[in-house]
């Protein structure tokens, strides 16, 4: 298993999330402890698409829109692609836990709409603010973290079986809702948030597990550390961690 490559959140980042975030859901609570221990037995809920109208302010488009079967067809594919290359890379017994590890993150890297998800759980504002220097380092180092992050949260889900069970078009965002059926027969619903893009591809936005957006409870953990360490001090604690689950 990859678990000795996976860090546990270091102390420091901890204590700042706790004095800073009162009452606000954090990763490792809404995820690290949601996704595995609460787990979906319904089948029939319907796809909501209350992330994608929350987070809005980045493309300005909350109307649904018009159904397009060919759209959404491809998005379907998409995910069912990176899925299945996903699942391989960490299920492969032949190779050892970092080159699972690494295999898994190139998938992602490849998927995730890294751009844009760097500059939203940073925050424009702080994005813009940065030097030459700390937006090279944060560039450098957030995608690193951020598949490690993704890593953790489905090593235990990817590679079970699955279904799609529903797609929704909001504007520019399409959405795919996939069931994973853990062993014991309950299920996991995550609801990837795609976006078409210029070459004719597409990309994840946000991943939302058990209705827990993945995106926008790391925004609040950024916001969190910002106020209280400034941008290096932030760009310093998420190289800790990575360095952590390399040790």
């Amino acid at each position: 298993m990859i678990k000795q490559y996976l860090f546990q959140r270091p102390a420091r980042l901890r204590m700042l999330i706790a004095a800073s975030v009162s009452g606000v859901v954090t990763l490792s609570a809404a995820l690290a402890q949601t996704v595995p221990l609460s787990p979906s037995t319904d089948k029939t809920t319907p796809l909501r698409v209350v992330s994608a109208q929350q987070s809005s302010a980045d493309d300005g488009s909350t109307d649904q829109a018009p159904k397009d079967e060919n759209a959404e067809g491809e998005a379907v594919a998409f995910i069912q692609d990176v899925i299945d290359r996903a699942g391989k890379a960490l299920t492969n017994e032949e190779a050892d836990d970092a080159k699972r590890l690494a295999d898994f993150q190139d998938v992602l890297r490849e998927a995730l709409a890294l751009p844009f998800l760097s500059k939203f759980m940073i925050g424009l504002k702080a994005y813009d603010q940065m030097n030459d220097e700390q937006r090279t380092r944060y560039n450098a180092i957030f995608p690193e973290y951020i598949t490690r992050q993704y890593a953790k949260q489905f090593e235990g889900i990817l590679g079970q079986p699955l279904e799609v069970t529903d797609t929704k078009s909001l504007r520019n965002n399409i959405f795919v809702r996939t069931q994973f059926i853990r062993q014991n027969g309950t299920t996991i619903n995550v609801d990837w948030r795609t976006r078409p893009t210029k070459e004719g591809g597409h990309e994840i936005r946000d991943i939302i597990v058990n209705s827990n957006s993945i995106m926008r409870v790391k925004r609040r953990e950024f916001e969190a550390v910002l106020e209280r360490e400034g941008i290096d001090g932030l760009i310093n604690i998420l190289i800790e961690e990575v360095n952590s689950s390399n040790a």
